[in-house]
């Protein structure tokens, strides 16, 4: 087994055998956080804290969630990036990526009161720019997206930041039309590519070997229909879920084997037309919908080969991203510019 890093009730509806069933997560809002850094991308909830960003700007943020239901901004520090998608903590350093450009950022979080930029990157590319990431000890895993429009390929690259004043780009697979999210597995990363074109493919799932970081080298992709236009990805066990832009939804996929992934289920409906982000929680999924229906779905993925809806959590504004502690999701709106934004916070979890 690979072991991974990283409306209203809709009734007890018979599902295969068993009942659809609430996860550990009370789809109720219990409250929010406004502040213009919270319009966008929300980074891991790694112990307590939370790191965010607005794509408006070039801001970091750090959220301090230590007393529940009672967010604070603990720190906010204005970076060199013009913009920034995606913020991942690696130990007390945020990693950050510009969406526009191929610059990425280092934190210093050690104290969330005040943030320290302590280091930057730039690849040489001029299209397109980084849109994801992930990390894990001292490496960043960044996902360029390219520009399909002006013909810029994008790459998986991957980023020595032991030195954090000094983060050297170390490995790069150039195989990729639009990378948009990854997830690690073992040494094994999982990263969605939106357009596979170069395959006559509408979006794939690459498995990418990064056991040797400077040599890393794909094994091998898989693509479907509910791939089309695919964005954020999650591993659970030997199963990786993605979800996708445009009415495609929810795919779940067996990684067991990398060099035979195949797709276990597709779920689609009225209330995942534009998933926007993508967490689990136990045997649960919750995407955000940004438009036009503005939600979080709950996914009972028990049975990765029969996903189901469950509740939908229904909001005012256009909703982006979704993280979670275990007990709690927390939600945040897509402001698009550098205007105010709502954190969310949803479920104190089931007694």
């Amino acid at each position: 087994m690979l072991a991974g890093v990283g409306g209203g009730m809709l009734g007890n509806l018979a599902v295969t055998g068993w009942q659809r069933q609430r996860g550990p997560v009370r789809m109720t809002l219990q409250t929010t956080l406004t502040d213009e850094i919270v319009g966008g991308w929300l980074g891991e909830y790694d112990e307590g804290r939370l790191s965010v960003s607005n794509r408006g700007h070039g801001e970091i943020g750090v959220i301090d969630l230590s007393k529940g239901t009672d967010p604070i901004v603990a720190g906010a520090i204005d970076t060199s990036l013009d913009a920034v998608t995606a913020t991942v903590f690696d130990g007390d350093l945020v990693y950050g990526v510009d969406p526009d450009d191929h610059r990425f950022v280092v934190v210093d979080a050690s104290d969330p009161t005040a943030l320290v930029e302590v280091g930057a990157i730039r690849n040489t590319p001029t299209k397109g720019g980084y849109w994801d990431l992930a990390a894990r000890d001292g490496l960043a895993y960044l996902c360029n997206r390219g520009d399909i429009a002006d013909t810029a390929i994008g790459s998986f690259d991957i980023v020595d930041v032991t030195e954090p004043a000094s983060p050297e780009i170390i490995g790069v697979v150039e195989e990729f039309i639009e990378a948009r999210d990854v997830a690690l597995v073992d040494d094994i990363a999982f990263v969605v590519d939106q357009v596979r074109g170069r395959y006559d493919a509408p979006g794939a799932l690459v498995a990418v070997d990064i056991a040797d970081p400077e040599r890393p080298r794909m094994l091998n992709w898989y693509t479907s229909s509910g791939l089309d236009d695919a964005r954020f990805v999650e591993v659970r066990d030997d199963v990786v879920f993605v979800c996708a832009r445009d009415e495609n939804g929810v795919v779940s996929v067996d990684i067991s084997d990398p060099m035979d992934m195949q797709e276990l289920d597709h779920l689609t409906g009225p209330d995942l037309a534009n998933s926007h982000g993508i967490t689990i929680v136990g045997d649960h999924l919750y995407t955000t919908q940004s438009a036009p229906t503005k939600t979080v779905a709950e996914i009972d993925a028990r049975d990765p080969t029969d996903l189901s809806l469950v509740e939908v959590f229904e909001w005012d504004e256009r909703l982006s991203d979704v993280v979670s502690d275990g007990n709690r999701i927390y939600v945040s709106e897509l402001s698009g510019d550098a205007s105010m934004g709502n954190l969310l916070i949803l479920g104190d979890g089931l007694p």
